[in-house]
């Protein structure tokens, strides 16, 4: 069996299915089913994050953004410590020096931010959710509006009202 070949977001489809894609083009084709819970979803990852390593290496950009996917799930299921271990080294591997393309941190980013917002871990959290906010707006991203409602929570949980007013306010305003 070939390893997986497509892009991040097609594996992501297709683990959405319960089902991994194979084939020798970027195009995966995937059944329709309904899709399955998370915790469904997550022997797949690992399977095919095993299969990418040992064909492309580990900083591959299928590899990295694979991992970050299963950091997202593993999010969800609410196992934090395995979240954030995945989805820090994705965004470290893909983004040492701050120069990760824009978009790719915009959709990696957002989940690492709630996690440490999560542990009260505001410090932390502020820089990355800011960093997206600033991408997704030089991209008149329509996520802009969730990201500004982000930075509300995040400093409203930090004790910053007049923070979160004006972030609370721009997240108003967008939608």
């Amino acid at each position: 069996m070939r390893p997986w070949r497509g892009s991040a977001i097609a594996l992501l489809v297709c683990l959405g299915t319960g089902r991994l894609a194979y084939g020798d083009d970027k195009q995966a084709s995937c059944p329709k089913r309904t899709p399955r819970p998370a915790g469904a979803a997550e022997p797949l990852f690992e399977e095919s994050l095993a299969r990418m390593r040992r064909a492309y290496g580990p900083e591959h950009t299928d590899v990295v953004w694979a991992t970050a996917m299963l950091g997202r799930n593993q999010y969800y299921l609410g196992r934090r410590a395995e979240a954030e271990r995945n989805l820090g080294w994705a965004l470290d591997v893909r983004d040492p020096d701050g120069r990760l393309v824009p978009p790719d941190f915009a959709i990696a980013a957002p989940e690492m931010v709630s996690l440490l917002m999560d542990q009260r871990r505001w410090a932390e959290a502020e820089p990355l959710a800011l960093r997206v906010l600033a991408i997704r707006d030089s991209l008149a991203d329509t996520l802009a509006g969730r990201t500004a409602a982000q930075l509300a929570a995040l400093y409203e949980g930090w004790g910053k009202p007049d923070r979160a007013a004006e972030y609370r306010w721009r997240a108003d305003r967008a939608h």
